[in-house]
């Protein structure tokens, strides 16, 4: 499925309340407060990050809260009060009472909600002149889209909190910022499936989907929250393999050992090792430093080969000598 949505335009994924309230709950309320928030992947009268920002003003303290949809060509998840196939905005800088609708907290004074006068795509020049305003970024971006939204974050120099497949730490410039410690993985949704609530036309899967209290649902695996905030978390990950040659091929022409798994990686090896991507899942910085990447692209500083065969792409990690 997540294949599948990163090569289609219209993979409509909407992010759960309850997966936007456990990641919030690591940060503190006063990276928030102060600041204009913009939600640019988001129709402002169903979006769960508009309900959570709306109904949690209170602690968190934001300023101004902008969010625009593009044109969509599907109905939408909630449809009561939306208007799917209009681009969309939402503009509040009096917030409402918890659980107000968004059209009557539009009616607000300081308040508005109105239709764009292009098609919504946060790549255009309106929806970018709203980013110009904004301070922080807080979206699940159609996964298609997200390598290009956090690059140009990135280059933005805004502050982000959104949802995103793993796989974008395949890009260069999202690999060193990670690397910088410019950007970072979120606090949870570390593992396994996430849910996401989806349109009734899209078909469900026994094995990948359902029905619940929130409606119809299909899993998603290889999702991760990547963040510019600092969080309260950090992994306890410690290595408890040893090291076996047989188990530890090194890459071709390299002195850097392969560890198919993170659980693999040896305690008592202190050179350059080769893991998966999963890896940033347990990552604690003060351990073990990232040196770089191998994959399949130019870019990425070689293909990852043992004996010929390409393997997936590994992230290059060194214990610090500290920790050794």
């Amino acid at each position: 499925m997540l294949h599948n949505a990163q090569h289609n335009a219209n993979d409509e994924f909407y992010t759960r309340l309850d997966t936007i309230e456990q990641e919030f709950a690591h940060y503190d309320p006063k990276a928030f407060a102060g600041r204009t928030i913009y939600c640019p992947c988001d129709n402002p009268t169903c979006s769960m990050f508009v309900r959570f920002l709306l109904d949690h003003h209170a602690a968190l303290r934001w300023s101004r809260l902008i969010a625009s949809c593009w044109a969509n060509p599907q109905p939408s998840l909630f449809s009561i009060e939306s208007h799917p196939f209009l681009p969309m905005l939402l503009d509040v800088t009096r917030p409402p009472a918890p659980g107000m609708p968004v059209a009557w907290a539009a009616c607000m004074p300081g308040n508005t909600l109105s239709r764009l006068d292009g098609d919504g795509d946060w790549r255009s020049a309106e929806c970018s002149r709203l980013r110009e305003q904004a301070d922080l970024i807080v979206t699940n971006p159609p996964f298609g889209g997200a390598r290009q939204l956090i690059g140009t974050l990135l280059n933005e120099r805004k502050d982000m909190l959104l949802l995103s497949p793993l796989t974008v730490v395949n890009e260069p410039a999202i690999f060193q910022a990670i690397q910088e410690g410019r950007l970072r993985l979120g606090a949870t949704m570390h593992a396994g499936a996430a849910k996401y609530s989806i349109p009734d036309t899209t078909p469900i899967n026994a094995a990948s989907g359902g029905t619940d209290g929130q409606g119809r649902y299909i899993r998603v695996t290889g999702v991760r929250w990547f963040a510019t905030l600092p969080h309260d978390h950090t992994p306890a990950f410690r290595p408890h393999a040893h090291y076996d040659p047989g188990c530890h091929p090194m890459f071709d022409g390299t002195r850097i050992i392969n560890c198919d798994r993170v659980e693999d990686m040896p305690a008592d090896w202190d050179g350059l090792m080769g893991v998966p991507l999963t890896f940033l899942d347990k990552w604690d910085p003060a351990m073990f430093d990232l040196e770089g990447m191998l994959g399949s692209r130019r870019d990425m500083g070689g293909p990852a080969m043992i004996d010929g065969r390409e393997r997936f792409t590994r992230l290059i990690v060194r214990r610090r000598t500290s920790c050794r």
